[in-house]
């Protein structure tokens, strides 16, 4: 990855939006692996969108969810969906 600092990064964009319903490839950050293992969850996001059922358009979004008091948390590379009811295991 390039870690050349960005001078002209723009500020971030806040959106208030309905409630989505969001499938995708899921892990447990830990301190222990600091988050490491997201670029590999996109990787296989990539590789796997496609079989995911009930897809609502092709955005995808990082969702930080189910956190603890020692700053761990569950991080899904995920698509829309508009029904859990189908979804294969290996999709969260």
């Amino acid at each position: 990855m390039d870690s050349t600092l960005l001078d002209n990064l723009g500020a971030p964009r806040f959106e208030t939006s309905k409630p989505l319903l969001v499938a995708g490839i899921s892990e447990r950050c830990t301190h222990e692996n600091g988050g490491a293992g997201i670029p590999n969850q996109w990787q296989q996001f990539h590789q796997k969108v496609d079989a995911i059922p009930a897809r609502i358009g092709k955005i995808a979004y990082g969702v930080c969810c189910n956190g603890d008091d020692a700053g761990n948390f569950d991080y899904i590379a995920g698509v829309e969906v508009d029904d859990f009811s189908d979804l294969p295991r290996e999709f969260a």
